[in-house]
């Protein structure tokens, strides 16, 4: 029964919206037929059916396998492609495509034969068979296949250490697909890697190649705290003359963490870069690393007012890393909270949260936000109040209010906020019963949705419950029911 579903999903002239059902039917049946049909439809000229279809093939693991097998035997490139990419979205379920991929790649085209590289890594460590065929494509003409190689050993993992010096030496390939892929692979590939970073710091001294030195730096970071060792003389490329080395040295800082606070005050340094990308990267590696410093948290807490949004979002990230230590931080971030960009507002309710109990003393000012004409604004403020928890529970009536605020996000945000807050919450639980007065069911069923979440606390609410149980809307009545039941669970004992 998957022919029909097939034809239809692959019949332009038909609506989209039968289509994209036709192959939901397809992933329903979950059989190597429906298979079967759905790996030509990775290739349909019309997106949603093609998106619908990759998707889907994810969630079919195994049952994809012999199908795309099959389909590789195909002698048309499109579909060998399809099959390729639908073993790579497998994964390691592809194992049994082994042999039919390894195989493959003596005959295979230019392009096929990338996609049959990745599929084989895609498999992982089980795939440590290939090794030594893969450190053969490291030497390929096409850049393409020996970042597919090099992609490929790195997800091999540590059964891959043979590749590790050709891999070194890729580092500095004039192609950035397999600089990066080089030194990524560096770093998956284990610890035994960190032997080779006086290669990479000598690569960092090529100053006529700047793609090349970025790359040894990005290897060097991808190794995190394996590369603890070099954090010094590392950090002296901080100082380079070139923009990108800098950055990139900056966030290799970050991924080798805690080490580096050696060179806490070099890192801090380039807070004030004139480069905007310089101080995002550098704000983030601060969080990273875990600044201790008083100048240099005060520092770090200077980029909240950034002219960048970008920055600002990165500083309030990293002050939440920082925690309780960026305390004075506090009234920055409440500003923050109605900033023009939701990336920034949401951030800066998250480090309000980190930072603390001390944070709720700025309660009555995050209230305020609750009140605002710009939607986005009311969200970060309700998210804010339930990041902070019960040091905020002097909130928990305003955020009742909110939770009939006439937008969706900001009033589930409200209601997730008192969930958030727990026991301090519990006091004002009798004040919801004002939310099933209401003839909105929305907000009753949200309401009814929360007390059920807070039900350990939501004893006082027992009364206006039972009320709903005689709504006229059947879903009320439902919900009712479901949330009595979880209130009378788990408070047994005391009703």
């Amino acid at each position: 029964m998957t022919k029909l579903p097939g034809l239809i999903a692959r019949t332009g002239f038909l609506p989209n919206s039968m289509r994209v059902r036709a192959v939901e039917q397809l992933l329903e049946a979950r059989t190597p037929e429906a298979a079967t049909e759905l790996l030509p439809l990775m290739e349909s000229p019309d997106a949603s059916v093609r998106e619908s279809a990759i998707a889907g093939i994810k969630t079919l693991g195994r049952i994809v396998v012999r199908p795309a097998m099959e389909q590789l035997g195909v002698p048309v490139q499109t579909r060998q492609l399809a099959a390729v990419e639908a073993l790579i979205l497998v994964g390691p379920d592809a194992e049994e495509a082994f042999s039919t991929l390894f195989h493959g790649l003596g005959t295979a085209g230019p392009k096929v034969r990338t996609g049959l590289l990745r599929a084989l890594g895609a498999i992982g460590p089980t795939a440590r068979d290939a090794v030594p065929k893969l450190i053969e494509e490291l030497n390929a003409h096409e850049a393409r296949n020996v970042a597919a190689a090099a992609e490929a050993l790195g997800c091999i993992g540590r059964d891959a250490v043979a590749a590790v010096p050709r891999l070194i030496a890729l580092v500095g390939h004039p192609d950035k697909q397999v600089r990066d892929s080089a030194g990524a692979a560096v770093a998956k590939i284990g610890p035994i890697t960190k032997v080779f970073i006086p290669k990479l710091l000598k690569l960092m001294e090529r100053k006529a190649d700047t793609g090349v030195r970025v790359a040894a730096a990005e290897a060097i970071g991808y190794l995190g705290t394996d590369a603890s060792r070099a954090v010094a003389p590392f950090a002296k490329f901080i100082s380079d003359k070139s923009r990108d080395l800098r950055q990139a040295v900056i966030e290799a800082l970050g991924r080798i963490g805690e080490a580096s606070l050696l060179v806490e005050d070099v890192i801090v340094s380039c807070l004030n870069a004139k480069d905007w990308g310089v101080r995002e990267a550098t704000a983030r590696t601060c969080g990273l690393i875990g600044i201790q410093k008083p100048d240099s948290i005060a520092k770090l807490c200077g980029l909240l007012s950034d002219d960048r949004g970008s920055v600002r979002r990165s500083a309030a990230d990293a002050v939440g890393m920082v925690g309780s230590r960026a305390v004075e931080a506090t009234p920055q971030l409440v500003v923050l909270l109605g900033d023009k960009y939701q990336a920034v507002q949401q951030a800066a309710a998250r480090a309000l949260g980190r930072i603390g109990p001390t944070a709720g003393e700025q309660s009555d000012d995050i209230v305020r936000l609750l009140r605002s004409k710009d939607q986005t604004q009311r969200e970060s403020a309700a998210l804010a109040l339930g990041c902070i928890g019960p040091s905020a529970c002097a909130a928990a009536p305003d955020l009742i209010r909110a939770m009939t605020d006439p937008e969706p996000r900001v009033a589930r945000g409200a209601a997730q906020a008192l969930v958030m807050m727990g026991a301090s919450a519990r006091e004002v639980i009798p004040y919801m019963s004002q939310l099933f007065r209401t003839k909105n069911t929305t907000v009753k069923l949200l309401a009814l949705n929360t007390l059920t979440q807070m039900a350990v606390h939501a004893g006082p609410a027992l009364g206006s419950v039972k009320r709903c149980l005689a709504d006229s809307n059947a879903q009320v009545r439902a919900a009712a029911k479901s949330t009595l039941a979880a209130i009378l669970e788990v408070n047994d004992t005391a009703l």
